[in-house]
C-alpha cells in the first residue's frame, strides 16, 4: 500500500478486548506501507492509535513487514488500552522514519527477540517518544539507516518508562545503534555459557567458556584497572554457585540479550557478596 494523499480519520475500535486494535491501519504478514503524503488523524485504537504491524520471519517465500514514513502527517490518534502508542511495532516489522515531521506521537515497541529496531534516516532535532513493553538489557531500540547516529540523537530519545539505576540509553557507533546498556563501566568481560567450550577465549558470546573455573582464570588474565571486570552468564546456563569472588569485580552479570529481561537477586551474604543478574525469557 502506498499513501500519497487523502485522509484516514475518525475511526474507532469498539472491542476493548481485541489484541489487534489499531484505529486506522492494521498490517498482518508480508504487508508494506509507504506513506509519502496524506493525513492519519483522530483515530482511536486499543493498542495502536494509527498503525499496528505484526509480520513474519523473512524467508524464500516471505518478507518482514515494512512501514516507511516519508511524508504526510500522523497526529492526534489515541489508544484506550493499558499499553500501545500511535504506532505499535510488533514482530518482524521494519519501521523506517524518513522525515521528522511525519509522526506526531509515540512508537510502542513490543518486547521479544523478533521485534526489529526502528530505523532512522535523519538527524533528530526534537524528542522521539518510545514506549517499551519492557526495559530489556541490551535491547536495540534504534538503528541508523543510511545515516550515522550521534550523541545528539541519543539525547532526543524519550522513554515513557523510567529506567532503574543499572540501565542507560547507549550509543554504539560501531554498529550504528542505540540500545539499553549498563551504567556500569566494564573493564574486562568473559562470557560463560552452558553450550560453551573451555578451549575458547571467552571474549564474545560466540566464544563463551563452559565452566566458572575457566571463566575466572580468563578474567584474572584479562582484568583491567579501569572499570569492573565482569563474567556475563548467557541465558539458560545453570551455575549452581551460591558465592562468587572474582578479582576486582563488584558484580557478576547474567546480562540479557535482545528479547530477554534482566532481574537480580542477592547471593548469600558474606563480606564478598555480589549481585547476580540472570536472564529470564518473559514471553
Amino acid at each position: 500500500m502506498t499513501m500519497n494523499g487523502g485522509k484516514i480519520y475518525g475511526n474507532r475500535v469498539e472491542n476493548p478486548d481485541t489484541t489487534v486494535g489499531s484505529g486506522a491501519i492494521y498490517m498482518n504478514d508480508r504487508a508494506n506501507l509507504i506513506m509519502n503524503g496524506g493525513e492519519i488523524y483522530d483515530n482511536t485504537g486499543v493498542c495502536a492509535g494509527a498503525i499496528m504491524s505484526k509480520g513474519v520471519a523473512e524467508s524464500a517465500t516471505s518478507q518482514v513487514n515494512r512501514v516507511a514514513l516519508l511524508g504526510g502527517t500522523i497526529s492526534n490518534n489515541t489508544i484506550t488500552g493499558s499499553y500501545g502508542g500511535d504506532i505499535a511495532v510488533c514482530n518482524y516489522t521494519d519501521l523506517i522514519l524518513g522525515r521528522e515531521d511525519v509522526l506526531h506521537g509515540s512508537i510502542w515497541l513490543q518486547n521479544g527477540k523478533n521485534r526489529l529496531p526502528v530505523k532512522l534516516s535523519y538527524a533528530l532535532t526534537k524528542p522521539l517518544q518510545l514506549r517499551c513493553e519492557a526495559i530489556v538489557y541490551e535491547d536495540v531500540l534504534l538503528e541508523g539507516a543510511d545515516y550515522a547516529l550521534t550523541e545528539t540523537d541519543l539525547a532526543q530519545i524519550q522513554l515513557s518508562e523510567e529506567m532503574d539505576s543499572h540501565y542507560q540509553l547507549t550509543l554504539d557507533t560501531e554498529h550504528n545503534q542505540i540500545y539499553i546498556g549498563p551504567t556500569q563501566v566494564v573493564g574486562a568481560r568473559i562470557y560463560l555459557s552452558g553450550t560453551g567450550d573451555d578451549a575458547n577465549d571467552g571474549l564474545t558470546r560466540d566464544t563463551a567458556v563452559a565452566t566458572f573455573a575457566r571463566a575466572k582464570e580468563l578474567l584474572t588474565a584479562n582484568q583491567s584497572e579501569i572499570g569492573d571486570n565482569v563474567i556475563t552468564v548467557v541465558a539458560g546456563t545453570a551455575t549452581g554457585v551460591s558465592l562468587i569472588h572474582i578479582c576486582r569485580c563488584r558484580r557478576i552479570e547474567r546480562g540479557g540479550t535482545f528479547g530477554w529481561t534482566r532481574r537480580s537477586k542477592k547471593i548469600k551474604k558474606k563480606k564478598t557478596a555480589h549481585t547476580l543478574y540472570y536472564e529470564t525469557n518473559n514471553k
